[in-house]
């Protein structure tokens, strides 16, 4: 939908086994949030929720996209040039993978020179918890390229992307009913 200035708006329904709620994406959050807002997406939505004869319905402020990698099983890849596997490295990796144990696989690759790459899965032993503290021990011990990827929700658009007049309205809202 558009605004009178024409600018575009979504209005969506969003629902799961128990139910369902009209959401409004305001221009501001919608830019934010468009490439993400798809049929069937797994998202975390917050806003402001109002509840009118029975009706409810949701003014998205922020939209996430949650990190389902573990949920789903995605192993952790650690990257290394073939120059940079040595035995040195490796008790480094096994070092740093024990501080983070936990049920996520880890996969080795190995990157040769050509540009060819080899991948091993890594024993049960040296399974991984994905939080940020691995990612960070791991780009600390073996350079930013070791690992691709982040842990972590991706956010689109706050609640600082809503016009300053709505933000204090909304706190008047709240004072009132509170």
């Amino acid at each position: 939908k558009f605004t009178r200035k024409g600018d575009t708006y979504l209005v969506a329904t969003v629902e799961d086994l128990t139910g369902q709620v009209e959401v409004v994406f305001w221009p501001n959050t919608y830019r934010a949030a468009h490439e993400v807002l798809s049929e069937d997406a797994v998202l975390i939505v917050t806003g402001r929720l109002e509840v009118r004869d029975e009706a409810v319905k949701l003014t998205a402020n922020k939209v996430a996209v949650p990190d389902l990698s573990e949920a789903l099983g995605a192993p952790v890849v650690v990257s290394f040039a073939a120059e940079q596997c040595t035995a040195a490295a490796i008790e480094r990796l096994k070092g740093v993978l024990a501080n983070h144990t936990g049920v996520v696989p880890v996969h080795l690759q190995i990157v040769a020179a050509d540009g060819g790459r080899r991948v091993y899965q890594l024993g049960d032993a040296l399974r991984v918890e994905r939080r940020p503290g691995l990612f960070g021990e791991l780009k600390a011990a073996f350079g930013p390229e070791a690992v691709d990827g982040e842990v972590g929700d991706r956010v689109f658009g706050d609640e600082r992307d809503e016009p300053s007049w709505r933000r204090r309205r909304q706190g008047s809202e709240l004072a009132a009913s509170g």
